[in-house]
């Protein structure tokens, strides 16, 4: 009889994830293959697993959500290749970039592990393209999320913005503050903000419509025609009731539009790479391989000074091995001998030593061997006195 389980948590993986209704390919029954059918997967990038960071990583999936089998061991795969191939991204980074695939909703088109090596991907190759840190592109992106996400900008479009600012010297949270404004701004009053810098109100609103990077793009484009000091002059009223930072906004999108070329630049190769979504991996790879060949070559290296010294140590060693052979075949000829003379070698010795002992008699103890012979004639007188009045007393109590 079948008995309904509960759901809950710390009751084990089937609790969490329902398994009822797990299926094999083409099949309602779990199959059952020799073991010498079973091969490693070629393709497989990771050549250490880390039982314990891979552990960490399944809680990480939990606490962001992922509850069913897929998405949990995607995560897994992905914030493992990520870790090693965007190393210097810092802690919490392939978090980030989780809850950033979310937030966009790439997880509604493909799987968690391909979203995050999307994402992953795009800023494995823009940090390549210039010297915009990966860190400084998960950040930018991660503050722009909301307003991003709401205005249908895309990962891609967003890091290629990040990538140009960092490689030009602005700081992160500005530039997120000055584009995000911006980005509000042509939403709220798209006619103003086009008047204030002489563009077709028309043209302007038809261009946001079909995206919001358009939008912005046509917005640059005319702040670059303008110059950079005709340019500061037409965005410093937009920003005028920020103060400092309305100016230091200004400046953010001063270099945006000075450096509009690789804007553009940078977002088709964001885009590529993003769909791709082989970047992170292929970075994977090359870092296993080098690590692999390294160890293989100071395992080689270990090997040669083994032979070295073995060959430096043969002939003391062959030495030794001569001395110890003679040491042990004289041990093993004594032990053979006393074994079969034991008895002959206990008797001679006791003989010698009974020698040893009476030459020391003479020698040395003639007065001791003289008392011994006088108190032994005693002995015998009084022995003798004994008997005779033993035999004296028999004989009267006979009489009697």
């Amino acid at each position: 009889m079948a008995t309904n389980k509960k759901a809950a948590l710390g009751r084990g993986l089937d609790a969490l994830i329902p398994t009822d209704t797990v299926r094999t390919g083409g099949s309602s029954t779990i199959s059952e293959i020799p073991l010498s059918q079973i091969f490693a997967n070629p393709d497989q990038p990771r050549r250490e697993f880390d039982e314990e960071k891979l552990n960490e990583l399944a809680q990480e999936a939990g606490r962001l959500g992922k509850n069913t089998l897929e998405s949990v061991q995607g995560y897994v795969e992905a914030a493992d290749i990520i870790n090693v191939a965007l190393v210097d991204l810092g802690d919490g980074a392939t978090q980030t970039i989780a809850k950033l695939s979310n937030i966009f909703g790439i997880e509604e088109t493909m799987s968690t592990k391909d979203a995050m090596l999307s994402v992953g991907s795009a800023v494995n190759v823009l940090s390549q393209n210039c010297t915009a840190s990966k860190q400084y592109l998960v950040e930018f992106t991660q503050r722009m999320a909301g307003v991003g996400a709401q205005a249908d900008l895309t990962i891609p479009q967003l890091l290629a913005f990040g990538a140009t600012l960092d490689a030009n010297g602005q700081k992160t949270e500005m530039s997120a503050s000055a584009l995000g404004k911006l980005t509000m701004m042509l939403f709220q009053k798209p006619g103003e903000v086009a008047q204030q810098v002489g563009l077709d109100v028309e043209k302007f609103t038809e261009a946001l419509k079909k995206s919001t990077n358009d939008g912005l793009i046509m917005f640059l484009e005319r702040i670059q025609q303008l110059g950079s000091k005709d340019g500061l002059a037409v965005l410093a009223p937009l920003f005028k009731d920020l103060g400092m930072d309305g100016v230091r906004m200004s400046q953010v999108l001063a270099t945006l539009a000075e450096h509009l070329d690789m804007v553009k630049w940078e977002q088709e190769e964001a885009n590529k790479a993003f769909n791709e979504a082989t970047s992170a991996t292929h970075e994977y790879e090359i870092f296993n391989n080098t690590v692999q060949a390294g160890l293989d070559k100071a395992r080689k290296r270990i090997n040669e000074l083994a032979i070295e010294l073995g060959q430096k140590l043969m002939p003391i060693m062959s030495h030794v091995m001569t001395s110890t052979s003679l040491i042990l075949r004289l041990l093993n000829t004594t032990v053979d001998f006393i074994k079969k003379y034991g008895t002959e070698i206990a008797v001679v010795t006791a003989a010698f030593v009974a020698y040893k002992v009476a030459v020391n008699g003479a020698k040395g103890n003639a007065p001791v061997l003289s008392i011994n012979i006088d108190l032994i004639v005693e002995a015998d007188k009084v022995e003798q006195n004994v008997e005779v009045g033993s035999r004296s007393a028999e004989l009267k109590l006979f009489v009697n």
